[in-house]
């Protein structure tokens, strides 16, 4: 991640080099302290220049920290700085004679007029051929290796048997710059310009409700009114939602719905329902391991099914699989093997706006 050149809007902590630390705190020593006459070498000139130092470092981390901010939230808006690309084309390599090679990817040549380091893109061979082309772009992204043309010469970093010179055959065409701090800055200004408080889409519903501390969880089912046909239900939108071991109450519900309802885009009638909590029961038989107590295992087997099983971070809509209650318990210390779970006898389906919690537990220890 680079700096930002953040100067246009002043967010800078402290601006100060070593030298005007330095000046400061001397003014300030002579101040408190008029008999002090400190001189160059002196232990008080010491101390004050390597404070000033290990300042400097401390003021260019501290304005360091509000640039990486800053592009941080810019990625959360899904506006990554653009990093520059590379340029491409392709090297011809000429042999010594007719040979059978192989060129690896990433050998590394070099234009040696402008340094700039190519490597090979894919793994190239040939058969009984006095030449090899390859494929090669720019290490570094940038549009410098734009200007690298047909005829080049071109060196070889890395030794490759039987070369004798290397040509540039195809231009190097594609590199361009990373972004630069102005037209980044910029162009997230524009996309942050479209940004409002507005609700569209049924994951501002689920971010807007997930924002109120007494929210734990929540879904929206777009084209959906409670009792309808889930994509059947034009201009109307579901939000489900659950709370800690709980149910939201209906007077919390209906704030939600219409605090949504008043800031959603026009023509959706939001409607804020209580998740729909599927009980599943468990009744399963292992075997232990030796010097593991069965009643012990029981015991923690019924608390790992538990935890696992709970509203509080059971993802919405997933289906309750004999298989992956197989798999919990065999990752358990102490299980041996799973001699077999009955209860699920399979998969049970749930949807969209249900959350499995654990019923009756039934644990058998061999």
């Amino acid at each position: 991640m680079n700096d930002l050149d953040l100067s246009a809007i002043d967010l800078v902590v402290d601006d100060r080099d070593p030298q005007a630390t330095f000046d400061a705190a001397l003014a300030l020593l002579e101040t408190l302290a008029p008999g002090a006459r400190p001189r160059n070498g002196s232990v008080e000139a010491i101390l004050l220049e390597s404070i000033a130092t290990a300042n400097a470092d401390t003021i260019y981390a501290l304005n360091r920290v509000i640039t990486l901010v800053v592009e941080g939230i810019l990625g959360l808006y899904g506006i990554p700085r653009y990093a520059g690309a590379s340029a491409s084309g392709v090297v011809t390599l000429t042999l010594d004679g007719s040979r059978t090679l192989t060129v690896t990817a990433g050998q590394r040549l070099s234009e040696p007029s402008t340094g700039l380091v190519l490597l090979v893109t894919t793994t190239t061979s040939v058969t009984s051929a006095t030449s090899i082309a390859l494929p090669v772009h720019t290490e570094e992204p940038g549009g410098a290796g734009n200007a690298i043309t047909v005829g080049t010469s071109i060196d070889l970093l890395d030794a490759i048997p039987y070369a004798v010179s290397a040509a540039v055959t195809t231009a190097l065409t594609g590199g361009s710059d990373a972004e630069s701090d102005t037209s980044y800055v910029d162009r997230a200004s524009t996309v942050l310009a479209r940004v409002t408080s507005s609700l569209v889409l049924p994951i501002h519903f689920i971010a807007y409700c997930l924002v109120d501390p007494r929210v734990n969880r929540a879904t929206a089912i777009d084209l959906y009114e409670p009792g309808g046909t889930i994509g059947a239900d034009t201009g109307h939108l579901t939000v489900y939602t659950y709370v800690y071991s709980a149910q939201l109450s209906a007077e919390i519900r209906e704030e939600l719905r219409a605090a949504m309802h008043e800031i959603s885009a026009s023509m959706v009638t939001v409607h804020v329902e209580p998740a729909t909590l599927v009980t599943q029961a468990v009744t399963c038989e292992v075997t232990a391991l030796a010097g593991y107590d069965p009643g012990d295992l029981e015991t923690t087997i019924t608390a790992a099914l538990t935890a696992w099983m709970t509203p509080n971070s059971w993802t919405w809509g997933d289906d309750v699989r004999q298989t992956d209650i197989i798999a919990l318990l065999a990752d358990i210390p102490g299980v041996d093997f799973v001699d077999a779970v009955t209860v699920p006898a399979g998969t049970t389906a749930l949807a969209a706006d249900e959350l499995a919690t654990i019923g009756t537990i039934t644990v058998t220890v061999n």
